[in-house]
């Protein structure tokens, strides 16, 4: 082996020539060179260089390493100041610890390509949850759990600063415990702690227990005395974005808004609002940066592909590929792959989907046929119906209840749109395929006629209208408001309140005016609770009370004629002392003869005599 040979002295940056065993040094560029071979052959040292020791760069260093640095220990940074504060280095990345203290340390950054990210914002990203382990099996009334480990992130975050999280990387070996409560509860949940330890409750975990701890699932003893189910609910520290996702492709594309249905009038063609569509990764090719949504643009006259059942797919029918304009309201799939005929004024449910990216319809022909129109949004949750290939690509937008026979679809005994919500939801209010109703009106019990402010809805024979409610009871049993700022509210019939009535403003009632017939004035006291009568003129009228109920305060307004008349009673009435009050005997003079109820059988009068 050649000698090593340190050469000291001047010269260029890359020596000429060095003899085998020389060693030479740039002081500038810290490249190391070495002579080889018997020609002074110059060579740079390309080995990795390995730092085994404590070893600690205390000045500024700015000479390159061109080789590999294997450190065989740990790499201790020392805070210092950002290397490119401006952002204008976009050749270099530098890794340094901020000389900017925080309450929870110093923070450690990357700054590449102009671009600076601090650890802690990549910490933030992890969630509290199971690394690896934590499998529950049972036995009589033991639970074990196998080994494993998962961390605790608390994240610090408050309005005032940015987060500062604290990762608790917690470990547990094998664990074998006892059910506490099981001759108690019927159901425990099991979580690991911070400290790593097993504990157990007798609740369902909180939102704030998975922030906490690490829930591993609920074991069921139905029977009090032995564990016989287990049901995992954990939560992974790891690929949470993965999962989530997993969840919302599971609902399909979704409209997000827009896509209004218009029927054209006198046609059968269809217009279709702008919308928002999202479909997961769907429009990536339209916008990487938003690669899940899209905005197609309205449709004045709706191009449009028919689907139908065929075998065990669907068949398209495009018309060639220059698709149809108007809908067909003459077929309906039976399933078996050939359409049929709808018979004239039977209605179906035609479902309508749109392809984003095109604006193109796929309309769905419908399974079944129904008498009316009421019949056939009554069966939109037990039509059969499944979408076929279009599930992945296109949005559901709605349903045309469509009448086999009609050329108008804007005319409202033959067709009915219903806009669909955010989901692909099937049926009024179900799940697989169909809509819901825009209004109170699309409901098929519903019938809604020119509404003013104050009318109710009123049920009469299977149909909700609209209106003033007329005849039968009206029950109050929970505290009811009226005030000024609403319409009057007319109402005829028996007002049941259960509970005290408050009233702001004033209560008045129908005052009804008696006629004598035969002598008699007949007064219906379920008429009213007020009432007038003018006497006859020198002649007797016998008053005769009816319908009386329990409770009421009756005020009669009796009028003496220019030549007064006399007042007598039915034996129902009864009077102060048993003494029947005498109407005043002054013509045209007025007297007010108040009466009250305890019973259906009698009234109990007082009179105030000549109100002048």
């Amino acid at each position: 082996m050649a000698t090593i040979i340190t050469k000291n002295g001047s010269g260029s940056a890359v020596p000429a020539s060095l003899t085998q065993g020389e060693l030479a040094i740039n002081v500038d560029s810290g490249t190391l060179y070495y002579g080889s071979g018997s020609a002074n052959e110059v060579r740079t040292i390309t080995a990795s260089l390995a730092i085994t020791a404590s070893y600690a760069l205390t000045a500024s260093y700015v000479n390159p390493l061109y080789q590999q640095v294997l450190i065989s220990g740990s790499l201790k940074l020392d805070p210092t100041q950002d290397p490119d504060p401006s952002g204008l280095d976009l050749d270099s990345t530098a890794f340094f610890q901020s000389a900017s203290n925080t309450a929870l340390g110093y923070d450690l950054y990357i700054r590449q390509n102009g671009n600076i990210v601090k650890w802690k914002w990549v910490e933030g990203v992890l969630s509290s949850g199971l690394l690896y382990g934590g499998v529950v099996t049972y036995s009589g009334s033991n639970v074990f759990v196998s080994p494993g480990s998962g961390i605790i992130a608390d994240h610090n975050a408050t309005t005032g600063s940015e987060i500062g999280p604290i990762i608790t990387y917690v470990q547990w070996p094998s664990i074998t415990q006892s059910v506490a409560n099981i001759a108690t509860q019927q159901v425990t949940y099991l979580y690991i702690d911070q400290n790593g330890a097993l504990q157990q409750q007798s609740t369902r975990f909180t939102p704030q227990q998975y922030h906490d701890y690490i829930p591993l699932g609920a074991v069921g003893h139905f029977d009090f005395t032995q564990v016989s189910a287990f049901g995992t609910q954990v939560q992974t520290a790891y690929d949470q974005v993965t999962q989530i996702l997993t969840f919302v492709d599971a609902f399909g594309p979704l409209k997000l808004s827009g896509y209004g249905i218009t029927g054209q009038a006198g046609t059968l063609s269809i217009s279709v609002g702008s919308g928002v569509s999202f479909i997961h990764g769907g429009f990536y090719e339209n916008d990487p940066e938003f690669p899940s949504t899209i905005t197609t643009s309205a449709q004045a006259t709706a191009s449009i592909a028919y689907v139908f059942r065929s075998g065990s797919g669907v068949y398209f029918d495009t018309n060639n590929n220059t698709f149809y304009t108007v809908v067909d309201p003459t077929k309906w799939d039976d399933g078996s792959g050939t359409l049929q005929n709808i018979p004239g004024g039977f209605y179906s449910n035609q479902r309508i989907y749109i392809d984003p990216k095109t604006g193109v319809l796929y309309i769905y022909y419908g399974t079944q046929t129904y008498n009316s129109i009421d019949d056939a949004v009554a069966g939109l949750s037990t039509d059969d119906f499944a979408e076929g290939d279009t599930f992945d690509f296109t949005t559901f937008l709605g349903i045309s209840v469509i009448k086999s026979n009609t050329t108008d679809i804007t005319n409202t005994s033959d067709a009915k749109i219903l806009n669909s919500g955010l989901f692909r939801a099937g049926g009024v209010g179900g799940g697989g395929g169909g809509g819901g109703a825009d209004a109170l009106g699309d409901l098929s019990d519903v019938s809604i006629s020119s509404p003013v402010d104050g009318e109710a809805l009123i049920y009469n024979a299977g149909v909700w209208q609209n209106g003033n409610p007329t005849s039968a009871s009206y029950a109050l049993t929970a505290s009811y408001a009226l005030n000024g700022s609403v319409a009057p509210f007319p109402f005829t019939g028996s007002a049941i309140i259960s509970g005290s009535l408050s009233v702001t403003g004033s209560v008045t009632g129908d005052v009804q005016a008696l006629t004598i017939a035969s002598s008699t004035a007949s007064m219906d006291l379920s008429l009213s609770n007020f009432f007038t009568l003018t006497l006859e003129s020198g002649s007797n009228t016998y008053l005769s009370p009816t319908n009386i109920t329990p409770g009421q305060t009756i005020n009669l307004r009796i009028t003496q004629p220019a030549t007064s008349g006399s007042l007598s009673y039915d034996s129902i009435i009864k009077f102060p002392g048993g003494i029947p009050y005498s109407a005043s005997a002054t013509g045209s003079v007025v007297d007010i003869l108040s009466m009250i109820s305890f019973d259906s059988s009698t009234l109990y009068a007082t009179a105030i005599k000549n109100l002048s």
